[in-house]
């Protein structure tokens, strides 16, 4: 097979802890002479980077190994790498005999030596030059994750993340600080600080580190334009956090803050370590420094023993809180975890119907929420500009269009500012100012 000529397809499937490691990945087949195709129909080399959170992922991923191993009955030549939190998993339940690489989450900044061994098997060489280079007008990558700490040492009784990813492990600051100025050397423009809990980051460090102390390292870089972190525990969430964003105006004013649950005995029963009324004196704290930022959240509904009543706290909970958007998910038992092994399950009649009211109920509070943004100048990041319309995100990371000028565009990466006049299908719309 002429590695020059062979086109590979990433699927993706999971948080942003997977994508960064279907970056990796990515970076070494370019390296290896591969070009990226639009889809998997037309790619001979694929690799489907899986997530074990849930059964549906689980399944998506089944579903996907099942088309590429009838594509391979009629194209042998076809390779097919299961990587991620649930390879191992498929491997048992899917087409095993399609599978040509198997192995499991990253949790480093690098692709196991393995993976170089099973590309050198099958023909393929590392090359210098990558065969597929971005334009200068449009770098590679606008945004870029680094890890800062993998695995988990929370155990939350629902969640498989410590089986599968380990346990925490926080990356050296030079380390982060040394690919931070590398990938703003490639262009990229914002950065996004990425761990399962980023508030647990430089506890297991000699000396140790806070992750406010190093935020504030990060954010000093003056060619940053904009900086962002994902996700905050709240149980280790303080005030150090909030003076640090308050001090850089690079950093977005949005948290994403999972609740999980709104009823006490729901959130000890996952071993969240917060009551409701511990959580919400966090937001109030979030609200006190930046009044109109944006709080996203994660909700699992008909968690075993959810009655009515706790899943109307939930409710009762986001009511309080008016998220600005939130990811509800149906609990799905993982096998080896403490939740699995609970009595009281809920239907999943029930569950689904508490979703459906959880999201529309979320829908509404979303669509109120915008409205603080009407005639406001707004900070914004520029996603996309095509034809006469341009698209970004708002410090509060917002989506928000605007008319195009008829000179002096602004391209992808640029900061502009805009006055919010209207909200259409929850996306803000309004006029460039300046730039």
């Amino acid at each position: 097979m002429p590695f020059t000529k062979t086109k590979y397809f990433i699927q993706t499937i999971g948080c942003q802890m997977n994508s960064y490691d279907s970056s990796l990945y990515e970076d070494i087949l370019q390296q290896h002479g591969m070009i990226p195709a639009s889809t998997s129909q037309e790619a001979d080399f694929i690799i489907i980077n899986t997530c074990a959170v849930r059964d549906k992922s689980v399944q998506k991923a089944a579903s996907a190994i099942g088309r590429i191993h009838h594509r391979k009955v009629k194209k042998p030549s076809i390779l097919l790498c299961v990587v991620g939190c649930a390879s191992d998993l498929l491997a048992k339940l899917s087409h095993h005999n399609a599978i040509d690489y198997l192995h499991g989450a990253l949790n480093s900044t690098q692709v196991d030596s393995d993976f170089l061994l099973f590309l050198k098997e099958q023909g393929f060489s590392s090359d210098s030059t990558p065969s597929f280079t971005p334009t200068q007008t449009h770098p590679k990558e606008l945004s870029k994750y680094i890890p800062i700490i993998f695995g988990c040492d929370s155990f939350c009784t629902y969640c498989i993340v410590p089986y599968v990813r380990g346990r925490e492990k926080s990356r050296p600051v030079n380390a982060i600080l040394r690919d931070v100025e590398q990938s703003l050397q490639e262009g990229v423009k914002e950065i996004i600080l990425l761990g399962q809990n980023v508030n647990c980051y430089g506890k297991d460090l000699h000396p140790s580190i806070l992750f406010s102390e190093l935020l504030d390292q990060v954010s000093s870089n003056p060619d940053i334009q904009r900086l962002d972190f994902l996700t905050s525990h709240p149980r280790e969430f303080n005030k150090d956090l909030l003076e640090i964003v308050r001090r850089h105006n690079t950093i977005v004013k949005r948290f994403h803050f999972p609740v999980q649950h709104g009823d006490n005995e729901i959130l000890k029963k996952m071993k969240r370590g917060y009551t409701a009324e511990e959580y919400l004196e966090k937001i109030s704290w979030i609200r006190s420094y930046f009044p109109h930022a944006s709080i996203t959240t994660d909700v699992i509904v008909g968690f075993p023993g959810e009655t009515t009543l706790a899943f109307d706290n939930t409710l009762a909970l986001m009511e309080q809180v008016r998220f600005d958007s939130v990811f509800g998910a149906v609990y799905s038992p993982r096998p080896g975890t403490k939740a699995a092994t609970f009595d009281n399950h809920v239907s999943p009649m029930i569950s689904k119907d508490r979703l459906n009211i959880l999201l529309t109920t979320q829908k509404r509070i979303a669509k109120t929420n915008l409205q603080r943004f009407l005639h406001q100048t707004c900070k914004v990041f520029v996603l996309h500009t095509s034809g006469q319309k341009g698209i970004g995100k708002t410090w509060e990371d917002r989506l928000i269009q605007f008319p195009l000028p008829s000179t002096s565009i602004p391209q992808p990466g640029d900061i502009v500012h805009v006055s919010v006049d209207c909200v259409q299908n929850f996306t803000l719309q309004g006029q460039l100012v300046h730039f």
